[in-house]
């Protein structure tokens, strides 16, 4: 993940995350233009995740500092036999955010032709990127830092019947249950 901070004259950014089970990070880093910074990390409030990445002294004043921060999530696959169920926790900077409908931007990267079927937060979509053929890749750009991403995805063509799909179906049925029952009664009235 890269953020673009603007340290207001402090060395230290300060980290929150969730760690959401399964899915835990893992060798998490810092790097501030290829150099690895000092990252410490809190685990005793877990699910909680705090942690504190030292800036160099000479980047407080800069009017923005590029933090690249690099992590493995572990147990954050899970095969469903039709698909995968992927949950991705993440870091956030605990300052408050710029106005900006452009704070959060994450492209994920499947192999070969791969679609996702549902998600939080809602908002993936598939784009064509050069260089990238032969791999699904979608996007997803939100005005706020996300605790999480979460989607399901299959092989094109092979969608299978998730739990997601099935409350979906169940809202449907359930509107037009209520649709039919609220035109009957209507129709009665006017008889």
């Amino acid at each position: 993940m890269d953020y673009v901070l603007r340290p207001g004259g402090g060395t230290e950014v300060p980290l929150l995350g969730i760690e959401f089970a399964p899915a835990r990070l893992e060798a998490m880093q810092a790097f501030l233009d290829g150099h690895e910074l000092e990252i410490h990390l809190d685990r005793s409030q877990a699910p909680r995740l705090e942690g504190i990445v030292t800036l160099p002294g000479a980047t407080a004043h800069h009017e923005k500092v590029s933090v690249r921060i690099r992590f493995e999530v572990v147990e954050g696959l899970q095969d469903t036999g039709s698909g995968w169920r992927v949950q991705i926790p993440l870091t956030v900077v605990n300052w408050p955010p710029r106005a900006s409908s452009k704070t959060f931007l994450a492209r994920v990267y499947l192999d070969g032709a791969a679609e996702i079927h549902s998600s939080f937060p809602a908002g993936f979509q598939r784009v064509e990127l050069p260089g990238e053929e032969g791999a699904s890749v979608y996007r997803v750009v939100l005005p706020v830092i996300p605790s999480m991403l979460r989607f399901t995805a299959s092989p094109t063509g092979r969608t299978g019947f998730t739990f997601e799909r099935a409350v979906d179906l169940a809202a449907v049925v359930l509107l037009a249950g209520f649709a039919i029952l609220g035109w009957h009664r209507f129709r009665r009235l006017l008889a």
